[in-house]
């Protein structure tokens, strides 16, 4: 899949992400911060902060230790 494909469906994602990024569990806590870390090397810092504020502005914070590796 190409970076447009993604940038369609990302959006889609980010509840679950967000529900893992904060869980207590280890395992799920960790496969989320690679997966956002992978999106936002596809497909750029700026553009995933973008699709987060759309979901869900509150949810910057669980996100943004993510965005900027």
């Amino acid at each position: 899949m190409g970076k447009k494909v993604v940038k369609q469906h990302v959006q889609e994602l980010i509840p679950s992400l967000a529900y893992s990024l904060q869980s207590d569990h280890q395992l799920s806590k960790v496969a989320a911060q690679n997966c956002v870390v992978g999106l936002c090397r596809l497909l750029g810092p700026t553009i995933m902060q973008g699709r987060v504020e759309v979901v869900d502005p509150g949810l910057l914070d669980v996100f943004a230790p993510f965005l900027r590796r």
